[in-house]
């Protein structure tokens, strides 16, 4: 599997004023010619919001058009998202398009207590919220982060990162796995899906993919506090790393970090999105993969 060059496609000063990143980028196929992009900003108060922009599907850092209005903001005081919104992945179910997302939730004991949410997406721009459809249980005791959901037959996964360390410090953030059949009870387990290496710190943002029937699964990891995309292949029922840092052809806006990566295949090209430094502080982009 081969990347090509990175390239940006949107820094968040193409954004209105008074916000300061473009980061979680996922992207929906409109037609043959357009995607739209779905990405977080923070506002003033570094409270993510979510915006959208459209790219030409052959050359994505072409931008056609930028929503410079936010389409999903955080929640009112006391609920789970009030503090921002990151975006996990869009995924369909019943017919109907929905996009995951975690909600941040600021604590006095504690940086954050955050856990996962929903929203149906209406003619491919209105996010409509359903609200918090995965918190606080036996197993996931602290925080919760970065959902990605697969629909397999009816049958839905989601992969998450959770604390599962009986100590909120220091952040180790493991990979784990939910179910459900009907979106908003989720059936959890003690699994834990990846093995972190020493120095490793958590894994963030799991997409999964598929080329030539293999399945693959892009996933942030961070360590000494920074952050790369690591790639996984499904094998033997297990998930091998085959790949510790995907993107390696650097520029000057993600060349200190790549992180929260998602894929699209589009007119036969695979394309990669992700953020780059400072948690996107810089903006974000795309490469392509060669099968």
């Amino acid at each position: 599997m081969n990347i090509s060059n990175s390239k940006i496609i949107l820094s968040p000063e193409s954004l209105p004023v008074g916000y300061t990143h473009a980061a979680y980028p996922i992207p929906l196929r409109l037609d043959k010619n357009r995607l739209r992009i779905f990405f977080c900003s923070r506002n003033s108060k570094q409270i993510g919001r979510v915006f959208f922009c459209d790219v030409d599907s052959s050359e994505p850092s072409n931008i056609l058009h930028i929503e410079k209005k936010p389409v999903m903001y955080e929640g009112v005081e006391g609920t789970f998202d009030e503090h921002g919104i990151s975006l996990g992945n869009i995924f369909r179910f019943k017919s109907r398009l929905f996009v995951s997302y975690m909600g941040w939730s600021k604590s006095l004991s504690v940086s954050f207590k955050n856990s996962i949410g929903c929203a149906e997406i209406i003619n491919d721009r209105k996010l409509k919220k359903l609200g918090n459809i995965l918190s606080f249980n036996i197993y996931d005791k602290f925080t919760m982060s970065y959902p990605y959901i697969e629909n397999l037959k009816g049958k839905l996964f989601m992969f998450y990162g959770s604390q599962r360390s009986e100590k909120f410090s220091p952040m180790k953030h493991e990979l784990c796995l939910a179910t459900s059949s009907d979106l908003f009870n989720w059936k959890t387990s003690n699994q834990i899906l990846l093995k972190r290496r020493k120095k490793e710190l958590g894994f963030a943002r799991p997409w999964i993919f598929y080329i030539k029937k293999k399945k693959f699964m892009l996933v942030g990891s961070s360590e000494e506090n920074r952050y790369k995309i690591i790639l996984f292949e499904f094998f033997n029922s297990k998930w091998k790393r085959i790949n510790n840092n995907v993107i390696k052809n650097l520029s000057n806006w993600d060349n200190l970090e790549t992180e929260y990566p998602s894929h699209i295949k589009v007119n036969n090209k695979n394309y990669i999105f992700y953020n780059g430094n400072f948690h996107g502080k810089t903006g974000f982009g795309y490469c392509k993969v060669e099968e």
